[in-house]
């Protein structure tokens, strides 16, 4: 005879980030707090993302819900607010001392935690000279993670540039709009090699510029008494 099985997890609801879309979502069952903790003992990055895209894809329960057109700062945010629903609210971190390097444990309110970057009047369009402009897209989580696979063994400055190139969407001019998409790996990599160093760190500041989860933290050092101030960025810090 089968055993039981529940089926009355609670239901929460959330607003995705990137789209402001309101979806509803459950907590992560035992099955896939396995898959994550089996992913996190791996150390490998592909696995840890692959598992948190899952486990997303499976707790939100809403219709219509387009996973894959999710940014990274959506599955971080989206990740940490099931998270605070399925093992608690808060998370403890230890945080070194800005003055004296002691760690001090510190209680994270996942719930406080907010998604900040450039501002929504800040333009897409980066001038690179008065002829030629280019317009700049966020990549989704999905090709931010097939792309991190892909490009893991190659140097970092290479895969800093493959990123940027994936982050580009046309090169334009007074007559005509270069769709790079339409454009191999290799001419777009070329293109970015002819950048001058200004043009370069204009196109750099533009995704270092990119929303992503955000908490502000202030703790009092238990060893000198010093105040930290500081925010709390990047998913694996949150733990």
């Amino acid at each position: 005879m089968a055993l039981p099985k529940f089926n009355n997890a609670p239901k929460y609801e959330m607003k995705v980030p990137s789209s402001k879309e309101s979806v509803t979502y459950r907590p992560f069952l035992v099955k896939e707090e396995k898959v994550l903790l089996m992913a996190l003992e791996s150390e490998d990055p592909a696995n840890t993302f692959h598992a948190l895209f899952d486990t997303i894809n499976s707790c939100v329960i809403s219709k219509n819900f387009k996973e894959h057109e999710l940014a990274p700062y959506d599955v971080e945010y989206m990740f940490l607010q099931i998270r605070a629903k399925s093992v608690g609210e808060t998370s403890k971190i230890s945080v070194p001392c800005k003055n004296c390097s002691t760690a001090n444990e510190v209680a994270i309110d996942l719930t406080q935690v907010k998604v900040e970057g450039k501002g929504e009047n800040e333009t897409d369009i980066i001038e690179l000279s008065d002829e030629i402009s280019l317009k700049m897209k966020t990549i989704s989580f999905k090709d931010a993670v097939v792309a991190q696979s892909k490009n893991k063994d190659l140097p970092d400055i290479e895969q800093v540039m493959k990123l940027l190139a994936q982050c580009m969407d046309s090169v334009m001019t007074a007559d005509t709009n270069y769709k790079l998409s339409d454009e191999s790996e290799e001419e777009v990599i070329e293109f970015i090699e002819s950048l001058s160093s200004k043009q370069f760190e204009k196109i750099k500041q533009w995704v270092d510029n990119l929303p992503q989860v955000k908490y502000d933290l202030k703790l009092t050092c238990k060893e000198c008494g010093e105040n930290n101030d500081r925010e709390v960025t990047g998913l694996t810090n949150f733990f």
